[in-house]
């Protein structure tokens, strides 16, 4: 009888779970709630850039917007219409997103449950001042004119969130596009100021930006680009962003070592990196555009950016014990970049994010699996992206087989106190066994009071496990901030949906 009457396997007994569905890999994901997965999407989506599963895999032609992310946000308003807007602030202020935030928020803006907590919010997400014009052209392009000009709530909340800037701030970001400064003012009515009057008649002084200087070197009596960088350098001219992203630049134009080293100081200097809110992948794809050039002083340039992403997480709590870490290097997450313009992928988003983690662990384990799983080694002499690089290098097949990662812990029965785990969320199916499979038996096997942590890095949706599953901390994002999730959690057990509900209204720096 024992042959007919086998014991179903854990695996299956998961695929029978009501909030059990199929991935785009046909692999075994679960529901969580709405906010969860309105989360998910938000703090991973640059809006309108390409992904693997959609552009290459099912060949789905994009919407102009995201509707996926559009479904979640009406379906969370139904509940909870605040915390559209709370996660506009987190996704702006703590992820460093631009683009997604001024979608909750036009999105919120014609929700009718939303429209109350517009004047609480809106003012304190736009960070800068092109950003009121940024909003009123997604809600006109979305959905249409008079969704923007006879919306009072939308008009008063953008109509505050004017008064922080001035002059210098509206003429840099007076930009051409399909709505300008002075179409918001017109639409909005604000109080009136002199400066309003400047802004509708066109004549606000002219911003001396270093965009500008740049281009017309000429007129400020200066003989060569070069000699422009130099200038911009001397008079501190030189935003933090632009340093960072004109580094080949600088090396090309050939600028004199001493202003290199004022432009590698500044990219180094702890306040500086603290308050410049970099992403990760921004000193990557720096550090990428350096590593093959054949320019002297190139080895001095790669090292400060070792230099400024390791001061970036040097507030970041210390994690004690042992800590397994496994990266998703599999060909979704290698094919597709994060953005059309960084040329970093989400592969080496991932190593980027699990060599930085590498620094803070007190006794790390560090691996990738895709076909195959294997661990790897971080050198303390190498920087962080240095690490990532070489990590890179490892070939472990292009499938998604994110259980085996787990099944090294169960086969070598090594205790770890933390899982952390950096995945696109699209793992591959297995009969006998699924990622939810091995880490329950490694509960109950070797250590039950372990702690998952799945870094979800992709707009998806799905997550590889289910929400009951007790010690599981999910977050999303691409910020050192995510790191945080860590401390909070095994200290108070709070979860990162509980840190974005409690998010209060703060009065940004004026950008």
């Amino acid at each position: 009888m024992a042959k007919f009457a086998k014991k179903m396997s854990t695996a299956s007994t998961l695929r029978k779970r009501i909030d059990a569905k199929k991935n785009l890999e046909g692999g075994l994901s679960f529901e969580w709630d709405p906010k969860y997965k309105l989360y998910m999407r938000a703090a991973t989506s640059l809006i309108q850039e390409p992904t693997f599963y959609k552009n290459f895999v099912n060949g789905r032609e994009e919407s102009n917007f995201d509707t996926e992310l559009i479904n979640d946000i009406k379906a969370v308003a139904k509940e909870e219409p605040e915390f559209i807007l709370k996660l506009a602030h987190y996704a702006r202020h703590s992820l460093y997103l631009r683009s997604v935030p001024m979608l909750l928020c036009g999105e919120a803006s014609q929700i009718k449950e939303c429209k109350p907590f517009l004047k609480k919010w809106i003012p304190h997400v736009i960070n800068r001042a092109d950003e009121p014009c940024e909003l009123m052209a997604y809600i006109i392009n979305a959905h249409d004119r008079t969704s923007a000009t006879s919306n009072n709530p939308l008009k008063k909340a953008i109509s505050l969130s004017l008064d922080k800037f001035d002059e210098y701030q509206f003429s840099k970001y007076n930009r051409k596009g399909s709505v300008k400064l002075k179409d918001v003012l017109r639409i909005v009515h604000p109080k009136h100021k002199p400066l309003y009057s400047k802004i509708i008649e066109d004549s606000l002084k002219p911003p001396l930006t270093w965009e500008n200087i740049l281009s017309n070197y000429k007129n400020y009596d200066l003989e060569s680009k070069k000699a422009a960088w130099e200038y911009l350098i001397d008079k501190n001219k030189l935003p933090y962003m632009a340093s960072l992203r004109n580094l080949r630049n600088l090396l090309h134009e050939g600028i004199s070592e001493d202003h290199l080293n004022k432009v590698l100081e500044k990219l180094t200097t702890k306040e500086a990196v603290l308050n410049s809110k970099q992403l990760p992948f921004r000193y990557l794809s720096a550090y990428k555009e350096i590593d093959n050039l054949d320019i002297r002083h190139s080895g001095k340039v790669l090292d400060a950016l070792e230099d400024a992403i390791e001061t970036s997480i040097e507030n970041i709590p210390k994690l004690s014990g042992k800590t397994f870490m496994a990266a998703d290097v599999s060909g979704s997450m290698e094919w597709a970049n994060i953005s059309g313009l960084s040329g970093v992928t989400y592969k080496e988003l991932a190593l980027v994010l699990m060599s930085m983690a590498n620094k803070f662990c007190n006794d790390p384990i560090i691996s990738i699996f895709g076909s195959e799983f294997r661990t790897v080694h971080a050198r303390k002499t190498l920087g962080i992206l240095e690490n990532a690089k070489q990590i890179g290098k490892f070939n472990v097949g292009h499938a998604t087989y994110g259980y085996k990662a787990i099944e090294h812990l169960l086969k070598s029965k090594e205790k770890v106190d933390r899982i952390l785990v950096f995945t696109d969320m699209e793992m591959y199916s297995d009969y006998e066994t699924e990622f939810t499979d091995a880490f329950t038996k490694y509960k109950r096997t070797i250590n039950p009071d372990v702690k998952l942590y799945v870094f979800n890095l992709a707009s998806y949706g799905n997550v590889i496990i289910p929400k009951d599953e007790k010690n599981v901390c999910l977050v999303s994002g691409w910020s050192d901030k995510i790191f945080n999730f860590i401390n909070t959690f095994e200290k108070e057990q709070t979860e990162s949906i509980e840190i974005i509900e409690n998010e209060r209204p703060n009065i940004s720096k004026k950008a």
